[in-house]
């Protein structure tokens, strides 16, 4: 079986005693490098282009996913972090000081309720989305934000602390997201 020697082949076309590398070719020696002319308008390959911001009436008219793929999309970065950590905030604040705080000071309902009612609204808006009826919407509404505050089953209650982080926290991220409408 007869063996390639490519690096002999490759030696020999460079020429005896030329390192690796150097072999010049007299035709494309002297040849210049043609630049390809940008097409007018495009933007540099670097630089993303400008997005155009949403509006609210936009996002009012978005389905939960869509919220979440828009959210997540990597585009507006900053907006998704801070929408994130500020609306999972609020029932994560109300999980801990019903579980931990409220049996001490009985004033700290007052915050409870308020954490309540911000996250309940949020979800009923996506629970009507998800599932076309206002009414079992409302159920799933009670449901977890029930079982968040009154469930003394410890994993019940982070499971629904989990979603109304996620639900929330998608949100607060999207609305960061949007503009108010130019008039």
């Amino acid at each position: 079986m007869q063996q390639l020697n490519l690096h002999a082949e490759a030696a020999a076309k460079r020429g005896r005693g030329r390192p690796r590398g150097s072999f010049k070719d007299k035709k494309t020696k002297d040849k210049k490098i043609e630049v390809m002319p940008k097409p007018a308008g495009a933007a540099p390959p670097l630089l993303k282009p400008e997005l155009k911001p949403l509006t609210y009436a936009e996002v009012e008219e978005m389905t939960a996913m869509e919220q979440a793929r828009q959210v997540f999309d990597g585009q507006h970065w900053m907006a998704t972090i801070a929408g994130l950590v500020l609306g999972s905030f609020v029932p994560l604040a109300s999980y801990t000081l019903i579980h931990w705080e409220t049996a001490a000071r009985r004033e700290l309902w007052l915050l409870v309720a308020g954490g309540l009612i911000y996250s309940a609204l949020t979800v009923y808006k996506w629970a009507r989305q998800a599932f076309h009826y206002p009414l079992k919407a409302f159920g799933f509404v009670v449901l977890l934000e029930g079982v968040m505050t009154c469930s003394r089953i410890r994993w019940l209650g982070l499971a629904g602390l989990a979603i109304l982080m996620t639900v929330n926290g998608i949100s607060a991220a999207i609305s960061l997201q949007a503009v108010a409408e130019r008039e």
